[in-house]
């Protein structure tokens, strides 16, 4: 039994809770700390990434430990995968391998999924003629000698038994290419478009090896520029086959001569020395009209040295209007350095009878702008950066590098701005130490409208108080909100309407921005921050001076959608 002082001792810890929570709503139970996600999956205690089977296959057994839920696939129908999913805690999984009888190697992936991170492993598998162990490479004289024999300057239709084998370099999931009925094929450094019947399946991935019956097929230049074999009238619904090989293809770095001189079409390159002509606006700034998607926007690029020849357009980066909104609305670059993309080309004639090429440049996702990372040359004749010398097998992009010790700090993890007063942010202290925030303010820079783009706006402020325990948070709201109520209440910052962006400032230095902080945030002539609800990665634990995209995960919480604000309220506040 407890006396009188122990009980005096355990009310005042419980009053001091409650009041915490009411007054900051950031009391945070210790029983619910929360820990990163951690997993480790080996093979005879090994970290391999790669595992190398002969001809017969056999089972491998993969030891995962984690403390998140996790999923596995493979698309290879000679793998088998027990099981494929499975709560927190240790466990093996076996992966069988079938035999295989067919005269070449084969490849698969096995994908892991563990709280929102990726990690690939691939099975290696000898072929089963032992003259011809070993190499997953396609043979690029098929595809070469087809477009040879095919490429006359006409639409020619395919009168013979032909298959045809190469690599998918569309990636169909990220949706930027001219239209989801075409891909794009590519083996050794020729390639492909390949006219589908329907649109692409979205679980056909970069790197999965195609098998085409071409017989049948119409192989044209479409409008006098890339290659284009049309089976969409062909009958046989085996004739465009995704098959379980996978041979990643890898980009070839070329210049921007090469291109203008029409070297390459239909294949994944690399340019280094190359930046965005006009930086700073939107990639594809566009607006939806009648609830059609927007119409693709053409953003040309430049080396500042090469020279634009007669009758060709400047090379362009194009967004279709059908690409993801992350995409979309993602700043051009103010960088120089390396584009990869996929190189098409068309011709247009205009009311006057002049034809003018142009070359295309289809960026496949945001990775492929990565290597944005040099100064700027300059137009009037400037010389580019020395291009970075390419990397024979570069690897895949890898998870965001966990910030040094000492970088991280209190930092913004939710945005949103819904109808009417649902506005919030949320803060997040992802340090090890309680932090007291009255060295902090939150500063909202206030435009009245989306015109302004020549008027510096109005900053307000919002000196916080109290304190944030070690992995705890902090929820501002509008003083009018209802949907959530439990969160300090504010309308003097918390009152952004999409053109405003903020700043998190730690005493007078600014550590953490949503938007274009201080100036008017936009995307083509309207608020970017409007009617959209901002999830920071899990993975992202530091704040950051500029605002990135990628860091983010937005979900659209306007009046078509505002109900969704609620499951996005209970999903990510008080938690990451």
């Amino acid at each position: 039994m407890m006396n009188k002082k122990a009980i005096l001792r355990w009310s005042l810890a419980a009053l001091s809770c409650v009041l915490l929570s009411v007054g900051f709503a950031s009391c945070k139970d210790n029983d619910d700390t929360y820990s990163k996600p951690s997993y480790t999956i080996t093979k005879d205690g090994k970290n391999d990434k790669t595992f190398s089977l002969g001809k017969e296959g056999g089972q491998l057994t993969l030891h995962i430990e984690t403390n998140r839920r996790w999923e596995v696939s493979s698309t290879a129908d000679w793998v088998s995968i027990n099981p494929t999913s499975g709560d927190a805690g240790i466990l093996d999984i076996a992966v069988r391998v079938l035999p295989n009888s067919s005269a070449r190697a084969r490849r698969t992936q096995l994908i892991f999924m563990i709280s929102g991170i990726t990690e690939v492993y691939t099975i290696d598998q000898a072929s089963g003629d032992d003259s011809n162990p070993g190499g997953n490479d396609l043979e690029e004289t098929a595809l070469a000698e087809f477009i040879k024999k095919y490429d006359q300057g006409k639409e020619v239709t395919v009168d013979e038994d032909v298959v045809l084998k190469a690599s998918l370099i569309t990636d169909i999931e990220s949706n930027n290419f001219a239209t989801n009925r075409n891909i794009i094929l590519q083996a050794g450094e020729v390639g492909i478009t390949v006219r589908l019947k329907s649109a692409a399946n979205k679980a056909w991935k970069p790197g999965t090896v195609f098998s085409i019956k071409a017989k049948g097929g119409k192989v044209s230049r479409y409008k006098e520029g890339s290659l284009q074999l049309d089976m969409s009238a062909v009958t046989d619904e085996t004739a465009v086959t995704a098959t379980s090989e996978v041979v990643t293809i890898q980009p070839k770095t070329v210049t921007l001569a090469d291109i203008y001189a029409g070297k390459y079409d239909n294949i994944l390159i690399a340019i280094d020395g190359i930046q965005f002509q006009t930086p700073g606006n939107a990639l594809n700034p566009n607006k939806s009209v009648g609830g059609k998607a927007p119409n693709s926007y053409f953003n040309n690029l430049t080396d500042c040295v090469t020279a634009v020849p007669q009758g060709v357009s400047t090379l362009s980066a194009p967004i279709s209007g059908h690409a993801p909104e992350a995409l979309r609305s993602t700043i051009a670059s103010d960088k120089n350095g390396r584009i990869v993309g996929i190189i098409q080309t068309s011709v247009a004639e205009n009311k006057e009878k002049v034809k003018t090429r142009y070359y295309n440049l289809w960026i496949r996702n945001l990775q492929d702008l990565d290597g944005l990372k040099g100064t700027r040359c300059t137009e009037n004749g400037g010389t580019p950066n020395p291009p970075t010398p390419p990397t024979p097998n570069p690897e895949p992009p890898t998870p965001p590098t966990p910030p040094a010790p000492g970088t991280t700090d209190l930092m913004v993890v939710v945005y949103a701005e819904g109808t009417s007063y649902e506005k919030y942010i949320q803060l997040y202290n992802p340090t090890d130490q309680e932090i007291d925030l009255s060295a902090y303010t939150l500063v909202m820079q206030l435009y009245t409208s989306d015109g302004h783009t020549d008027k510096a706006g109005k900053p307000h402020d919002l000196k916080l108080t109290g304190k944030i325990p070690a992995k705890g948070f902090m929820i501002y709201q509008h003083t009018d909100a209802q949907k959530y109520t439990q969160g300090i209440k504010d309308k003097n910052v918390i009152n952004f309407n999409g053109n405003d962006p903020l700043a998190l400032k730690k005493g007078d230095k600014v550590i953490d921005v949503i938007g274009s902080y201080p100036n008017i945030w936009l995307n083509g002539n309207v608020g970017a921050g409007k009617d959209v609800f901002l999830h920071r990665k899990i993975e992202i634990n530091a704040p950051a001076t500029t605002f990135d995209a990628n860091q983010w995960e937005s979900t659209s919480i306007g009046k078509a959608n505002e109900n969704k604000l609620a499951e996005l309220i209970e999903k990510y506040f008080n938690k990451r």
